[in-house]
């Protein structure tokens, strides 16, 4: 149990998963179908290429949220995600839903939000700094005051990663 535990812990970390609540509850916006389909990272965020096979699935499950399939080696999570708006951005909500194990326990449905970009052939995928955005916040409302207190800072998000669409390689 203590193994499972850990593991789950630095699957949390891997794909950035760290609030207990979300930035925005779903606002009905549409989903962008440009980032439908499979993506393989070709770099990771200190631009190196990424240790172990890494990608993702992003699903159309419904036009105002994806299913998204994150894949570190043999480690699968599964991803709520769906578009908000705060200020003028829009980004991506994301809640962790599952493993390969199956469902997460409610209290490990964590949070994060990414910001992500289309540019080259490569989806340019970046998360919400938690150095600006503490995850110790524990609201809505408490993430959306550290949210505006920091807009425009260019370090608001970190870059995640940067993903080739798989389909478009063969």
């Amino acid at each position: 149990m203590k193994k499972l535990l850990l593991l789950l812990a630095l699957i949390l970390v891997a794909a950035g998963c760290r609030y207990t609540s979300p930035l925005a509850a779903k606002q009905g916006l549409h989903i962008d179908p440009a980032v439908l389909g499979r993506w393989r990272m070709v770099t990771e965020a200190d631009g190196k290429p990424p240790v172990g096979v890494k990608s993702a699935v992003i699903l159309h499950y419904s036009d105002t949220e994806y299913l998204i399939r994150y894949r570190v080696n043999d480690k699968e999570l599964y991803l709520r995600g769906y578009p908000i708006k705060i200020g003028a951005g829009t980004y991506v909500q994301l809640q962790l839903i599952g493993t390969q194990e199956g469902n997460v326990a409610a209290a490990d449905r964590k949070y994060d939000v990414a910001a992500y970009s289309l540019s080259g052939g490569e989806l340019i995928v970046s998360l919400l700094n938690s150095d600006l955005v503490s995850t110790k916040l524990n609201s809505t409302a408490e993430l959306q005051e550290a949210f505006k207190d920091h807009a425009g800072d260019p370090q608001l998000f970190k870059l995640f990663g940067r993903f080739k669409n798989a389909a478009a390689e063969k």
